[in-house]
């Protein structure tokens, strides 16, 4: 029988069959690679349009990157405009001060000669009205006529 068995087995082979205590475990395996073939598919698409959204997602990263790279530079460039500005009055506020000085100092030299000429108009007029008082004191008794207001 074991013969027979053997060479009915070999003669369905040849056909593409095979006896059923065989095919069953084979037959579940194979149900079970195609569970996890349709798993995996899933599981690729899945796979796929994560990797999309991913690629989409970077995109537009790099976009505004590229944004806010490009205001970096823009802010950069106003600071450097910036600074070279304040470089400039600071110069200007130096040569202010060094002006300032010098004018303070010829101002006081000013202030100081302008007192003194006052000083010295001062006792002019008062040698003046010296020398008036003693003339018209001078002439008065002399001539006898009374006091006159400059003549005019």
């Amino acid at each position: 029988m074991v013969n027979l068995r053997s060479a009915l087995i070999r003669a369905l082979g040849l056909f593409g069959l095979a006896p059923a205590r065989s095919v069953r475990p084979l037959a579940e395996r194979a149900e079970k690679a195609e569970a996890r073939a349709e798993e995996f598919k899933s599981k690729l698409a899945e796979t796929r349009s994560e990797l999309q959204s991913a690629r989409a997602r970077t995109e537009e990263l790099q976009k505004q990157l590229k944004a806010v790279q490009a205001d970096a530079e823009r802010h950069k460039n106003r600071a450097t405009d910036a600074t070279s500005a304040a470089d400039k009055w600071r110069a200007k506020a130096e040569k202010l001060r060094v002006k300032f000085s010098k004018t303070s100092g010829s101002v006081q030299a000013a202030s100081e000669h302008l007192m003194a000429t006052e000083t010295k108009l001062d006792l002019l007029e008062a040698a003046i009205n010296v020398l008036d008082r003693r003339t018209r004191q001078a002439g008065s008794p002399a001539s006898g006529t009374p006091e006159n207001g400059p003549a005019s």
